[in-house]
């Protein structure tokens, strides 16, 4: 199995994002929901970024 490193900044506020991973939104995307959601659930916040 891969693992990549990714980081991004993020263009606006986050709060929209986080409303769709509370509700479970993105987890019902086909074909790679259930995956996506759970890489933005462990993703890490690096505040020196």
């Amino acid at each position: 199995m891969a693992l990549y490193l990714v980081k991004a900044k993020p263009k606006n506020d986050l709060s929209g994002l986080r409303k769709e991973l509370n509700s479970g939104e993105i987890s019902r995307l086909k074909p790679f929901g259930k995956t996506l959601q759970y890489g933005l659930d462990n993703a890490k916040i690096d505040p020196n970024y």
